[in-house]
């Protein structure tokens, strides 16, 4: 018999609590125990001890399953569960962040939390992965040719793919990719200290290899090759290397920051909701549509379509839980969208004849947008509505 011991946190915001029956089950590598009740009577702001055995070991703790069931037949009791804290049998403590209402007949299963990224952020499998699952899964393409300011050679970064194979091959196989950050280059940075500070605007080289795990193989830290622009590999020294990964990843960030979030999401959202409450009155069944994203900060997933990503060469990549998740969600939100868009536009002729809808793409267009036909966000915006439309 193998006991572990669970430390559950509840919230201190109002109605955290719940009379309901909390039940946990712990899933590890090695088995499962049982669905263990834990409390009916859990206060706000409260931390509680319980008890879970297992018949043996579970190995390696891979979920932690939270249900809950109804104890009175009242309206809905939902619960706040900030952090599950599991102990195992050697002493082990695991952290399993939750940070949200825990409703009714609906299974919750928690990942242990900052653990892995506090011993692997400096792994290179760990570091690709970011690029398919970071923060900015946009920048990532296959790489049939390098781009003649990449002056990466087959000799360099031949030891760092599978034996017997070469970068020609290997970009002719599909498993080479890379990111370029030319979007970057010459913009104005800030002044620190009275020096100008420095923005990576360069490529990094990746290798998604036999074992799945893409790795970073080459980086140049600036686009026009030079004495001084080194190619950086990983057979370089480790703090070198380990640099050269991090201006990189900074430029990553600014690059999301700047133009995807703010630009490409926040700027477009925000025209798009003026033409909204400038042209569509509220009985109009496109206001009663979007009106509930508008009141939140509306995250376009635009760029995440099929069609973009395959332009990418990222439709067979393994591990790229965006776009797996995400085509799925887009899909069910799709699917409702053009139900009810359908039932008041049965024709592009109704769709013709609604002046209002008329004058809210043209503002969009115009004022979004700038009238450029050749802007492909427009035209990311106005397939998504053909599509619905």
């Amino acid at each position: 018999m193998a006991v572990y011991e669970i430390a559950v946190t509840t919230g201190d915001r109002l109605y955290s609590g719940t009379c309901d029956y909390i039940y946990v089950t712990l899933i590890g590598a090695e088995g499962q125990s049982e669905r263990t009740l834990l409390d009916n009577d859990i206060r706000r702001g409260s931390s509680g001890c319980y008890s879970v055995e297992a018949p043996k070991p579970l190995g390696e703790l891979l979920l932690l399953r939270v249900e809950k069931d109804p104890f009175f037949v009242l309206p809905e009791d939902e619960w706040f569960c900030t952090k599950i804290v599991v102990t195992t049998p050697n002493g082990e403590a695991l952290l399993f962040p939750c940070h949200r209402w825990v409703s009714r007949g609906g299974d919750l299963e928690l990942r242990g939390g900052p653990d892995y990224v506090a011993d692997h952020w400096q792994d290179d499998d760990f570091y690709g992965f970011q690029f398919l699952n970071g923060v900015n899964p946009n920048m990532i393409q296959l790489c049939s040719q390098l781009p003649p300011n990449f002056q990466v050679t087959d000799a360099m970064v031949k030891p760092f793919l599978q034996e017997g194979t070469s970068l020609e091959k290997e970009m002719k196989n599909g498993n080479i990719f890379f990111c370029d950050y030319k979007t970057l280059d010459g913009i104005q940075t800030r002044v620190y200290d009275g020096e100008q500070l420095v923005v990576a605007t360069g490529f990094c080289l990746l290798y998604m290899n036999p074992e799945n795990k893409l790795k970073p193989i080459a980086i140049q830290l600036l686009q026009q090759p030079a004495k001084e622009n080194n190619i950086f590999l990983p057979s370089d020294s480790e703090t070198d290397w380990l640099l050269a990964k991090m201006f990189i990843k900074n430029a990553d960030s600014i690059h999301h920051q700047s133009i995807n979030h703010l630009l490409n999401t926040h700027f477009v959202v925000h025209g798009c909701a003026l033409a909204t409450l400038r042209n569509l009155p509220l009985i109009h069944p496109l206001y009663k549509l979007l009106i509930p994203h508008f009141r939140q900060t509306l995250h376009i997933n635009t760029l995440a379509q099929t069609r973009n990503m395959a332009a990418r060469g990222l439709m067979s990549v393994p591990n790229f839980h965006y776009r797996d998740d995400g085509l799925e969600l887009w899909g069910h939100i799709q699917s409702f969208a053009k139900a009810m868009v359908d039932r008041y536009y049965p024709s592009n002729d109704d769709l013709i004849r609604d002046s209002e809808l008329q004058n809210w793409i043209k503002e969009i267009f115009t004022n979004t947008f700038l009238g450029n036909v050749h802007t492909g966000s427009f035209w990311c915006l106005w397939t998504g509505l053909v599509a619905i439309l």
